[in-house]
């Protein structure tokens, strides 16, 4: 694949669909695209990037040309899908892939809209696609909701439970109910 510095288009739904990234791993990122290029191809689709909006980012403030692999997607949606089961598939910790499938619940929701007569509603489906229980899912959804990123960053990486930090983030959230 040829290596070059191009310019895409960025969807903000799109990229809004990448797991966000603590401050010392994107640096982590920034420093070794600087220090060996662009490896892994962008993806894209019609000249806009599915798959690698934070390495497009650097590579444009930096001048590191990068390649680029062409997708066909049927839309957005469709897009989207390939997206999430990129990020089921790489995710290490539960919270990972409930988080992923959070993200894509907007698709989810308008696609079974779209359907007559669905029986799964959207919850339990995302939960089955993260391989969670669908009160493991509601509990990832309430951290992200209520939680600073330093709690979310903690449940990432496994360092704390998610049931853990969950009770964390409910007990500041409601402290004012348990009279603190």
């Amino acid at each position: 694949m040829r290596k070059q510095i191009r310019s895409l288009r960025v969807d903000p739904e799109l990229r809004s669909l990448s797991p966000p990234m603590a401050p010392d791993e994107y640096q982590r990122m920034e420093d070794s695209l600087r220090l060996r290029g662009c490896v892994e191809p962008l993806t894209i689709w019609n000249k806009t990037i599915v798959d690698g909006h934070k390495r497009y980012a650097i590579c444009q403030r930096y001048g590191i040309p990068f390649a680029v692999q062409n997708r066909e997607f049927a839309d957005k949606a469709d897009a989207a899908r390939w997206l999430l089961e990129q990020r089921l598939s790489c995710a290490v910790s539960n919270f990972e892939r409930a988080e992923s499938a959070l993200r894509y619940a907007p698709y989810l929701h308008k696609a079974e809209k779209q359907e007559k007569g669905h029986c799964i509603r959207t919850r339990d489906r995302l939960a089955g696609m993260a391989g969670v229980s669908h009160g493991t899912l509601d509990k990832v959804k309430y951290i992200c909701i209520y939680g600073d990123e330093a709690i979310q960053a903690r449940a990432r990486r496994g360092e704390l439970s998610i049931h853990r930090a969950y009770r964390i983030v409910w007990n500041r959230k409601n402290a004012w109910r348990l009279g603190g």
